[in-house]
C-alpha cells in the first residue's frame, strides 16, 4: 500500500526528532487511516532510540521507519548550495522508492534551492519553513549595508521560485508575522501558521529554593540563566562582555548560571571572559559546561528570576521564549526579528540589541532591580498555553489530511 504520507527529515540534532515523534505518536493515537513512512537519518534512530517503538501496523493504520542512506553527507556539505542537492537528491530517491501520496519536509529550508531548480518528484510536497526572513522589513529590521541587501535579495528570489514549484501545496511558518508575505510570494502554495509545540516541562526534581542552594547562588541576588548549547549565536559571549560593563551596584545584585554545553571555536573565549568576571566584577557567576538534563533545566528555570535569550540576531522562533513563558518567568531577549516581536507584543520581558555589550549591560543593570514593569506570569502563562502538540499536529493534519482539530484554534 502506497503511504498516505512520507516524513522526510535527513537531520539530527536540535528540534528534529521531537517533530518526528509529535507526528507519528498522533497518527498512532489518533488512529489515522493509512500509511505513515518516516524517511530520517540512521543517526537518528540511533541517538533516539526510543522513536522505533512508534512503529506498528494496526489494520488500516501503520507506521514504518526508512533510513535515509547518505544523509551523513551533509555533516561535510562546505556549503548552503551544496546542502542543498544533497537534500534534494535523498528527497527524489526515498520519493521514487516509496511512492507516497504526499512528503512532508520537515525542514524546508535546505531544499529551497532544489525545488527553486524545479526537483521532480512523483508526489504532493508541503513543509516546514523555520528561518524566514522575507518579511522583516515590515518588523523593523531592513538588511544594512550593500552586501546584506543583495543576501536578502538572493534569498528572496530563491524562496520565492521554490514556493512556486507546482509540486508544494502547503508552506508551514512557526513564525505567524511571515504566513502573509509568504503567501503573497507564492501564489500556488498556501502559507499556515503552524504552533511550534511547547511540551509539559520535566518535573523540576527540587524546589526552587532548593536549586538556588544546590547552585551556590546568593539569597539576595536576583539570579539570570542562560542554558542549552553555548554557541557564539546564542550570545554568550555578548552575555560575559556586557558583565563586565555592569556598574558594581547592579554587578552586586546579579547571580548568573551559564549552564550547557559548547564547542571548540567558543569555549577558549568562554573561558577567558568568564574568568574576566570572576576577576573584576562583583557578579556571580557560575559556568557549567556539560549536558543539563531537562528535569534539572526546569528547575532552573523555576528557581531564576530572569531566563536569557541574548540570540545574536537569531530568526524564527524560539523554545527558550515559550518555556520561560510557561513557566511564568520574564526574559530579557535581542530586539530582533520573531523573539523580539513575541517579547514585545506579549509582554514576557525585556529586549535589548543583544549584538552590542553595552545595550545588553544597560538592560541586565534594569533586570537587577526588579521585574519588568507591568510583567505578568498569568499573561506570559496564557500566551504559551495554546502552543500544544496537539495543536501542532492539528495543524499539519487538518491541512494535508483533512482530519477534523482536536483542539481549540491557536490565536494568532
Amino acid at each position: 500500500m502506497a503511504p498516505r504520507l512520507l516524513l522526510f527529515d535527513p537531520y539530527v540534532g536540535g528540534h528534529h526528532a521531537d517533530h518526528v515523534r509529535y507526528i507519528a505518536r498522533a497518527w498512532r493515537a489518533r488512529g489515522v487511516q493509512g500509511r505513515l513512512v518516516i524517511a530520517v537519518a540512521p543517526r537518528l534512530l540511533a541517538a533516539h532510540p526510543a522513536l522505533a517503538d512508534l512503529a506498528y501496523e494496526a489494520g488500516d493504520s501503520s507506521v514504518a521507519f526508512a533510513p535515509l542512506v547518505g544523509a551523513e553527507r551533509l555533516d561535510a556539505a562546505r556549503s548552503l548550495a551544496e546542502r542543498g542537492r544533497i537534500n534534494g537528491a535523498l528527497l527524489q530517491r526515498v520519493v521514487e522508492e516509496q511512492r507516497p501520496e504526499r512528503a512532508l519536509l520537515l525542514y524546508l529550508d535546505h531544499l529551497q534551492l532544489s525545488l527553486a531548480m524545479g526537483l521532480r518528484v512523483p508526489a504532493a510536497l508541503s513543509g516546514i519553513l523555520f528561518r524566514p526572513e522575507l518579511h522583516y522589513p515590515a518588523l523593523g529590521h531592513r538588511p544594512e549595508g550593500l552586501r546584506a541587501r543583495l543576501h536578502a535579495f538572493r534569498k528572496n528570489v530563491v524562496l520565492r521560485a521554490a514556493l512556486r514549484h507546482p509540486r508544494l501545496t502547503h508552506v508551514f511558518s512557526l513564525d505567524p508575522t511571515a504566513v502573509p508575505a509568504l503567501q503573497r510570494l507564492g501564489r500556488g502554495s498556501r502559507a499556515v501558521h503552524l504552533p511550534d509545540p511547547t511540551p509539559p516541562p520535566t518535573p523540576a526534581g527540587q524546589t526552587p529554593e532548593e536549586t538556588r542552594r544546590a547552585w551556590g547562588v546568593g539569597p539576595a541576588r536576583r539570579l539570570a540563566v542562560l542554558f542549552g548549547s553555548l554557541e557564539e549565536r546564542k550570545g554568550v559571549l555578548t552575555l560575559l562582555e556586557a558583565l563586565l560593563q555592569l556598574p558594581n551596584a547592579d554587578a552586586r545584585k546579579l547571580s548568573v548560571i551559564i549552564a550547557g554545553r559548547s564547542y571548540d571555536d567558543v569555549r577558549p573565549r568562554l573561558e577567558a571572559l568568564a574568568a574576566r568576571v570572576h576577576a573584576s566584577t562583583s557578579v556571580q557567576l557560575v559556568v557549567r559546561e556539560e549536558f543539563i538534563p531537562d528535569g534539572d533545566v526546569q528547575g532552573l528555570i523555576e528557581a531564576a528570576d530572569i531566563v536569557l535569550a541574548p540570540y545574536q540576531r537569531h530568526v524564527g522562533s524560539s523554545g527558550i521564549v515559550m518555556r520561560a513563558g510557561a513557566a511564568g518567568k520574564p526574559l530579557l531577549a535581542q530586539d530582533y526579528g520573531l523573539v523580539g516581536h513575541q517579547v514585545r507584543s506579549a509582554g514576557l520581558g525585556w529586549v535589548a540589541d543583544t549584538t552590542d555589550p553595552a545595550a545588553l549591560a544597560r538592560v541586565l543593570a534594569a533586570a537587577a532591580t526588579g521585574p519588568p514593569p507591568g510583567f505578568d506570569p498569568a499573561r506570559a502563562r496564557a500566551f504559551v498555553a495554546p502552543y500544544s502538540e496537539d495543536a501542532y499536529v492539528d495543524a499539519l493534519f487538518s491541512n494535508l489530511l483533512g482530519l477534523e482539530p482536536v483542539s481549540p484554534p491557536v490565536p494568532v
